[in-house]
């Protein structure tokens, strides 16, 4: 039987300081899986091209699998720290604006 954990990342309640630190790092860590994935695919053309008879030598399909599970999760992160920052940050952004009549704004 495997194991599964599931993460309620809306459930948490986070500081608008986490959020920031936390969508940085997960978009970092994104960047640095999604080049791992193109660094394997580029390794796989030059294998193809030197030898076509050969069948190439990629990463293991637990490997593969493994860092989709991974990129799936990070996707989900992601999304949820949208969602929180969207729910905590966006009624601080509004409050130093004033409002402007339509009026005093020249269009033309």
């Amino acid at each position: 039987m495997k194991a599964f954990i599931c993460v309620d990342y809306l459930s948490h309640s986070w500081d608008a300081e986490d959020l920031v630190c936390s969508y940085h790092e997960s978009k970092q860590q994104a960047a640095e899986l999604r080049q791992r994935l193109m660094d394997n695919d580029d390794k796989m053309e030059t294998e193809r091209q030197k030898r076509p008879w050969r069948r190439p030598l990629t990463m293991s399909i637990k490997e593969k699998h493994r860092l989709s599970v991974e990129e799936y999760r990070l996707q989900r992160l992601e999304n949820a720290l949208w969602r929180q920052m969207a729910r905590n940050c966006t009624d601080k952004l509004g409050k130093a604006n004033r409002l402007i009549n339509p009026s005093e704004v020249n269009c033309v």
